[in-house]
């Protein structure tokens, strides 16, 4: 029994991405390769797609677009909206380009500055990163050596600033900065030894697209903590937009709750500041959230237990000479009351602490 893929169309070369999604790359139609996520066994979505690579080609002849003689490749993907978008990739200066004017508001949103071409160029290489990601494979385009020097240095700084600042800028934790340094010298340590042997980088996909995981990760922060700028964030907590004021409801009914929602105001602005949320910050909040329901339950349940053993007093008809027969005395309304809320604090404690027990868990 033949397991063994389906044949590709003619000039399509089929890759599997370790996660498990299909890609394609074409070195004929063109002098670069071409690159796509596009299911071309089907005819239509291929017949389709080589409509589109022509009308780029056909672009730049008739326009006469110079094309960078460096090492580039062309990609190509089927939006939702019945388009087809596309962008070149230089690998030699590490970024992307189109063959027209280009709105990268939507990449750059985040940080909302007045953009200088050297910020920018970090956001860039983000996603040359995560581009490599998508498309891993060695064969497609090899990782050189100095790319792993690199986030090995990366990673060094960033252990060493989660040792030595009480609040660094990457977002993760000292544990999962090792185990990714580790990760990091084990793929290198057997791409030396690869090299050495058989003279050539034949690492599988896998190891090189956690690499370039890491890569767009580590650049993105340095976009969003403005890396090289004048005013760059040196620490998690420094904000970069204005920061949240007051407004009048809270300003009213604050004291009314005895401060509480200032308090959490206070603690989420500092967790997310300028809308930017550190997992293990999170993480931290949600649990002493969870730990002051907790405690909370207990102080209603007390109070519960409190109020079903003075609704037993036999004598408590009496304390009240004015009441009626078959009506509450005063003591007995307040009691009854201060049950009701405290069962309501039970049930809603109960529910949130699941609730974001759960969400820990997931997280």
């Amino acid at each position: 029994m033949d397991y063994s893929p389906p044949a590709a169309p003619e000039n399509w070369t089929p890759f599997t991405h370790p996660e498990g999604s299909v890609y394609f790359q074409n070195k004929m139609l063109a002098t670069y390769p071409i690159l796509t996520d596009v299911y071309v066994y089907e005819t239509s979505a291929r017949e389709e797609l080589e409509g589109y690579i022509n009308k780029i080609l056909t672009y730049i002849n008739q326009h006469a677009v110079q094309l960078p003689q460096d090492d580039i490749c062309l990609v190509l993907e089927f939006r939702k909206s019945k388009n087809c978008g596309y962008y070149f990739v230089n690998h030699a200066r590490r970024c992307l380009f189109w063959l027209a004017e280009f709105d990268a508001i939507d990449f750059l949103a985040a940080v909302k500055v007045h953009y200088e071409p050297s910020h920018v160029a970090h956001e860039m290489q983000a996603l040359y990163w995560l581009h490599n990601e998508y498309f891993p494979s060695p064969d497609i385009h090899p990782m050189a050596p100095k790319v792993l020097t690199e986030l090995e240095d990366i990673l060094h700084q960033a252990i060493g600033d989660a040792l030595t600042s009480s609040s660094p800028t990457m977002p993760y934790t000292i544990d999962v900065l090792q185990q990714m340094l580790a990760l990091t010298k084990s793929v290198k340590l057997v791409a030396v030894s690869l090299q050495v042997e058989l003279d050539q980088q034949d690492r599988g996909s896998g190891s090189t697209s956690m690499m370039y995981r890491f890569l767009h990760n580590f650049y993105h922060e340095y976009f969003l903590h403005l890396h090289g700028q004048r005013a760059a964030r040196l620490d998690r907590d420094q904000p970069i937009h204005p920061t949240y004021q007051r407004t009048f409801l809270m300003t009213i009914f604050s004291p009314l709750l005895f401060y509480g929602p200032e308090i959490h105001s206070k603690t989420l602005q500092k967790t997310a500041v300028d809308a930017m949320v550190r997992k293990a910050d999170w993480d931290v909040v949600l649990a002493q959230l969870t730990d002051g329901w907790k405690q909370l339950n207990i102080y209603a349940t007390v109070m519960l237990a409190a109020n079903v053993a003075f609704l037993a007093i036999p004598s408590i008809e009496g304390m009240d000479d004015a009441s009626a027969p078959g009506r509450c005395s005063w003591q007995q309304s307040i009691s009854y009351l201060s049950t009701m809320g405290s069962l309501g604090s039970i049930i809603l404690g109960l529910f949130l602490v699941q609730l974001h027990n759960t969400t820990l868990k997931a997280s």
